[in-house]
């Protein structure tokens, strides 16, 4: 499961307002950055992805599972 599947899996509107509003209060980011995030347009940095699966109730590696061929996942 990823963020994407897991947030798409919340059924309820509310919930899924809550979610975005947590995750823009606790890092200061926008409204598409969000959406991209929770679409899986890209992926959030490093630094925030253990707070944002405590925030969805779940395990990092959960959500954020390596792969060899992500490249966002590559620093230059």
């Amino acid at each position: 499961m990823t963020l994407k599947t897991k947030y798409n899996a919340i059924l309820n509107k509310n919930c899924r307002a809550q979610i975005r509003k947590k995750i823009a209060e606790t890092f200061g980011v926008s409204s598409p950055t969000i959406f991209n995030w929770l679409s899986g347009r890209s992926v959030p940095p490093i630094r925030y992805r253990a707070a944002i699966a405590e925030i969805m109730g779940t395990d990092v590696s959960e959500l954020f599972p390596t792969t060899t061929n992500n490249h966002s996942e590559l620093t230059y």
